[in-house]
């Protein structure tokens, strides 16, 4: 698995499974989440039996308020990164999936998220993590 980030000797990092979502709207745009710590894909931590995808239908629920329907993996990658809100240092193993939105079923969960929608070119350079930002030249074939 390809990795992003700076891994500090002498650290001991906690690997925490992911799953993000590429979605797309209907003018070619994706969704990315604006939060306190920049802006993201959809997804997040998969909990203790969960699959990835149903992990990532969850995220989707609860940052965005919508059913989604998730397709294919596409990529994997993994990212060096500290929470200092806990203080835990992680490798987060982020697997990457094709997804879409259906209804807005729910109240957004996480409040302190807001839906943007980029162009595939603007997203590398505006997300928070690398992996991220891997994973959509890899989704639609940016090089540079």
């Amino acid at each position: 698995m390809i990795e992003f980030g700076h891994r500090i000797e002498g650290i001991e990092y906690v690997n925490r499974a992911c799953a993000y979502g590429i979605i797309a709207n209907g003018h070619g745009e994706i969704a990315v989440v604006r939060t306190r710590k920049g802006y993201l894909l959809p997804g997040g931590g998969i909990e203790a039996g969960e699959s990835f995808e149903a992990g990532l239908r969850r995220e989707i629920l609860e940052e965005l308020g919508c059913e989604s329907t998730i397709f294919e993996q596409f990529c994997a990658a993994a990212q060096f990164s500290h929470d200092p809100d806990d203080g835990i240092y992680y490798k987060k193993l982020g697997h990457f999936f094709r997804a879409t939105l259906g209804e807005k079923i729910v109240r957004v969960i996480e409040p302190d998220h807001e839906l943007f929608w980029f162009t595939p070119s603007e997203c590398p350079a505006r997300l928070a993590q690398e992996f991220q930002s891997w994973a959509i030249r890899q989704a639609f074939g940016i090089f540079g």
